[in-house]
């Protein structure tokens, strides 16, 4: 008999029964770990799975239900006036459909047979962007417009509203004055008239230089005024660069106040820094003398 004929031996065949035991074994448990962490995800599936099968299965017998009620039913009779008007509303829907199928499809095929290039795309698109950007830039400029156009006609009604009351005031100042002179001129010659017409106009005159003189000279004194407040140009410069100067210097000394007052507070709060260390050192000796702080640090 040859080697390869050769029976296996009593050894060989007890090994090989170990090894079909332990791989059947190692098969077991693997399935029965898996079946132990899927036990709850699959008796959930198997309830979704029953509820899914229970609610189909409740609306095919109640879609039945009312098939066989519908089937058990008489149907109504139609008479025959209203089944040819049944019958015309139906052709024309159907008519009418058909049209607006046919014209889609009509506008479907002009599209296919319309060829644009890409360029010509762009540029269309490009015209399109312009046109766009022009339309929103007139908004844009209608609207400040408008803006402008309020506020301007208030300016104009407010100007409009103080001339008027200038002009009455005037008119009311003239009505006096003309009934004044003429009170005056009912008893005097026509030469005292027009002496008194020039010596009118002479007043107007003065007056109008007066209120001139005057205005200039309000305005000189506001100016003065102004510049005696203020100062020169330069004075004024340099007391600016001073009060900045000073501002920073309060605001940087308030800062180092402010710290110095919140580190005196935190010092004050945990003790000086030998008393904080020899507080520290005595905590480490304690977790270092804690059996459970160690078992804990050497599980980590």
């Amino acid at each position: 008999m040859s080697d390869e004929e050769k029976q296996p031996s009593k050894d060989d065949v007890e090994q090989a029964k170990e090894a079909l035991i332990k791989l059947f074994t190692s098969q077991k448990e693997e399935m029965d770990k898996w079946l132990a962490e899927t036990k709850e995800s699959r008796a959930s599936s198997m309830k979704k799975s029953k509820e899914t099968i229970s609610k189909h299965v409740g609306e095919k017998a109640f879609i039945s239900s009312k098939q066989k009620e519908a089937m058990a039913r008489t149907p109504a009779s139609i008479a025959d006036g209203d089944l040819g008007t049944i019958v015309d509303k139906l052709n024309k829907e159907i008519g009418l459909k058909s049209f607006l199928s046919a014209s889609q499809k009509d506008k479907v095929e002009q599209l296919k047979r319309i060829s644009i290039s890409p360029e010509a795309f762009k540029g269309i698109q490009e015209q399109i962007d312009s046109t766009i950007a022009m339309k929103a830039m007139s908004v844009d400029h209608a609207r400040a417009s408008t803006k402008v156009l309020a506020a301007s006609k208030e300016e104009r009604l407010q100007r409009m509203k103080t001339a008027s009351e200038k002009l009455e005031k005037s008119d009311v100042i003239q009505s006096r004055a003309i009934l004044a002179e003429k009170r005056k001129s009912e008893g005097m010659m026509p030469g005292d008239k027009e002496d008194r017409a020039k010596r009118m106009k002479e007043a107007s005159d003065a007056l109008e230089k007066s209120d001139a003189l005057t205005s200039r000279a309000l305005r000189a004194d506001m100016q003065k005024a102004k510049d005696a407040q203020l100062g020169d140009k330069d004075g004024r410069a340099q007391r600016m660069k001073d009060a900045s100067d000073a501002i920073a210097r309060s605001d940087a000394i308030t800062s180092r106040a402010l710290r110095a007052d919140k580190q005196k507070q935190q010092d004050a709060a945990l003790g000086n820094k030998d008393d904080r260390a020899q507080r520290m050192k005595e905590a480490t000796d304690k977790l270092d003398a804690d059996p459970a702080m160690q078992e804990k640090l050497k599980k980590k």
